[in-house]
This record gives C-alpha cells, structure tokens and sequence, in this order.
C-alpha cells in the first residue's frame, strides 16, 4: 500500500556479519505492481585461537637458577620448538614435530608467534664453555591470546689454566753491570723475537718462530697463552747500542706461570756524534713570463744527516708585488709568505721531498723587465749547517711598450737619452752652417 514514486531500502547490519550487496538500495514503485529487492550477507569467520611463548636467556652470575636485575642477557643462544603429536596408523605412539627455531636476540630474547594453542617443548642448545642453571627443556602451555614466558638461565665454566707467560723487560744497563737497578731507565720500541726448537723426525732440530714484538713505553714485551715448554728469546741489536746481557737467552714456560727475562744495553761510547742536517732546493717551471701566466714552483727537501728530524718549517718568500697566490700546497699564506709547519719524522732513508704551489703574474705589470725572485728556506733549531737551508729561483717578465703612448719605467730613461743624442746633433749641425757662413 505504497504510493507510486522512488523509495530506499537501507539494511541495518548485524554483528558477525558482512554485506555482499549494497547496504542501501534504491527502488521504483508502480501502482498495482510489487518490486523486489535482494540483499546479501555472508557470515565473518572467527580468527583462529592462537598464542605467543617468549624466550629469555640469561647469565645466571650466582647459579641460582633464577633471573636477577644485575644479571646480563645473552645474545645468540639457539633455541628450538617442538610439539608431541600422536601417529595416525598407531594411536597410542607420538611422534615429536620440529615447528620452529632461533637466535636470542641483543636483549637475549626470541619469540616463537601465532602458536595454536596446546602443549610444546621449547629446549636449549649448549654452548661450549658454558654450563646450565635451569632445564635445558622446558614445557610450556600455549592459551589463545596469551604470550607465555620461559627463562634459561646458564654460566661460564671456569676451565684451569693450562698455558703459561713470557714477560721480557728491556732497560738502559747505565753502570754495565748486567743487573737491573732501580735508577736505571726501561727502553721503549726494542724487538725480541720468541722462538722454539721443534724435532725434525729424531735429530737435528728446526727453529720454530712462534711470535715477534716491540717493547712498550714500560720497556716490557708478553708473549702469553704459550704451551709448557723450553723457548729462546732474541733481541734485535740497534746502531748505536752495546749489549751488557746476552742476546739470545732461554726461558722455559711453566704451566699458569710468568717467566721474567731481563735484557740490557747501553749507548756505544765511540758512535760518532753526527748532528742534523736539512737541505732544500727550488726551481720554477718558467723562466720567462708574461702578465696573466700561471708559474708552478717545486720545494724539493731532505735530510742529509742519521738524526731524524721533527717539527721543522719551511718559509718561502714570493714577491706579492708581482705575483699573486694561486694554490699553496698546504701552506698558510701570510705577509708575502708561505709557511709549511712540518711535523715530521724525516730521516735520511726517506729521500727528497717534494711540495708545489701555484702563482699567477698580475696583468698589470710594468712596461719593460721585471725580475720576480722568490726565497725559500727550510729551519730547524738544531740544523748544524745553514749553508744548504736556502736557495731561489728567477722568472723574468718582459713588457713591450706603446711607441706612441707615454714611457714609463726603464724605457722613460731610454727616451731621455735619445733626446739629449737628437739635441747635440742639431747644434752641430747649426754651428757647421754658421762656419761656412
């Protein structure tokens, strides 16, 4: 009993349910005529049940077999999940299905996720080294929406020491009587090397090199972690120095001991005495010049003497007049100066040096020559020879000029002279008119 016209249909939706048509529809109704309208529903499914088990594996300090705050977490440590499930042909038999496994993570945690509920065994493997507080297997029962934890809990075995140490101590022997005494200083960055007889089937015997080292700043050098045995230590000898103590000596390592060897020397008397000495060259890549044009210059350096050298300078002195700074090379440029502040070390070994830096010519230089000089100088308060600390080189720029535009420079004083030689030559000339007058 509708009057004819247009009308909306509109669903109201129920819980556990979705629509498969529109919620709303339109219809026309027509008199004497019944519309139809249909309207779908499906049912929503239910998630299935499922829960979480979390995983923390611990450094059980005190062996209690429970977690404590001050305890560390453990990275790293596999875990593997399994659950009993019964055998079809044979019911009352089980079998045990592998469903997951793990690492610890960081925080020494591992989460085994979206687990049906039910009854798993979550079992640890053991590293070497370390032995468990808590069951390496555990139980554990998994309820929809719940995460159950697990702790495993393990701690370091302490194995006994079964190798043993060689500390050698390196000193300045002053009064060169073998012995160490208290006021006699240790010596830094001395080589020892630490070698072993090994059997050649029955005799002879090889030489076995087993480790190499440098004195630290104490004067001391371990060699540790070393099997029970008979073993030989060497210096390396250095220029300079006399040994009051053999060079090779034996030492036999016992087991979780330190075995001390002493090694001593002292300053050879009769070295001669040589002092430092640094030299230095310069050259340009141009001789001659015209404004605008780049000069590259070389520095070539060296040390001459055996004293290695620290903390040295070298000063190059440019002309800013006429040249203008392009690229330094490193240097800091100040006050027509370009400093290079080396710290070295610089021995006579490492050959000639180099450093290069860049100049370029002002556009606007004089008409004329102009020599452009440039000084450099390398220096070291305890350089024993200044003969070698400086050298320079010479670019020369030449400037044609305008015949027809003012001289300046040295071409002024050139035109002067012509005009005095033009002068003297008209008064001869008017004195001879006169005469034969």
């Amino acid at each position: 009993e509708l009057a004819p016209g247009v009308y909306t249909v509109t669903e109201t939706l129920q819980t556990g349910w979705t629509n498969t048509t529109d919620l709303a529809q339109d219809v026309t109704v027509v008199d004497d005529q019944t519309a139809e309208l249909w309207f779908g529903n499906v049912m929503i499914p239910e998630d299935d049940p499922a829960g979480d088990i979390k995983v923390y594996k611990f450094n059980d300090l005190n062996e209690n077999g429970e977690y404590d705050d001050d305890e560390p977490m453990l990275e790293d440590w596999e875990f593997t999940l399994t659950q009993s499930t019964s055998v079809p042909a044979i019911p009352q038999l089980s079998a045990i299905a592998i469903i997951d496994s793990g690492f610890t993570d960081a925080g020494g945690e591992l989460s085994f996720t979206e687990l049906a509920p039910g009854v798993y065994t979550v079992t640890e493997t053991l590293q070497t080294g370390w032995t468990n507080t808590t069951d390496l297997a555990q139980d554990v029962t998994v309820v929809d929406d719940q995460t159950a934890e697990l702790w495993f809990g393990n701690v370091e075995e302490f194995l006994p020491y079964t190798d043993g140490r060689v500390l050698v101590h390196k000193f300045n022997d002053l009064n060169e009587n073998g012995l160490y005494e208290e006021n006699e200083p240790m010596l830094e960055d001395w080589e020892f090397t630490l070698t072993q007889s090994m059997p050649v089937f029955i005799e002879p015997s090889a030489i076995s090199l087993v480790d190499s080292g440098l004195t630290n700043a104490a004067g001391e050098l371990l060699f540790d972690e070393l099997p029970v045995g008979e073993y030989t230590v060497t210096e390396t000898m250095q220029e300079g120095w006399i040994n009051t103590t053999p060079l090779s000596q034996s030492v036999t390592v016992v087991e979780e001991e330190t075995t001390h060897v002493w090694f001593g020397n002292v300053e050879d008397p009769f070295m001669p005495f040589t002092e430092l000495d640094l030299a230095i060259t310069k050259s340009v890549d141009k001789t001659t010049a015209a404004p605008g044009e780049l000069l590259t210059y070389t520095l070539t350096y060296w040390n001459t003497s055996d004293v290695v050298a620290y903390d040295f300078t070298i000063t190059d002195d440019f002309d800013q007049r006429y040249v203008n700074v392009v690229g330094v090379g490193g240097g800091t440029v100040a006050d027509g100066k370009i400093v290079w502040n080396l710290a070295g070390p610089l021995t006579k070994a490492d050959g000639k040096q180099t450093i290069t830096y860049t100049t370029r010519v002002i556009d606007t230089m004089a008409i004329g020559t102009t020599n452009i000089d440039n000084i450099v100088m390398i220096s070291h308060p305890e350089d024993s020879d200044p003969s070698n600390n400086t050298d320079d080189a010479r670019t020369v720029v030449r400037v044609a000029g305008d015949p027809f535009l003012p001289f300046t420079g040295s071409e002024y004083l050139l035109l002067v002279g012509l005009a005095a030689v033009a002068a003297t030559a008209g008064t001869l000339v008017r004195v001879r008119s006169k005469s034969a007058a």
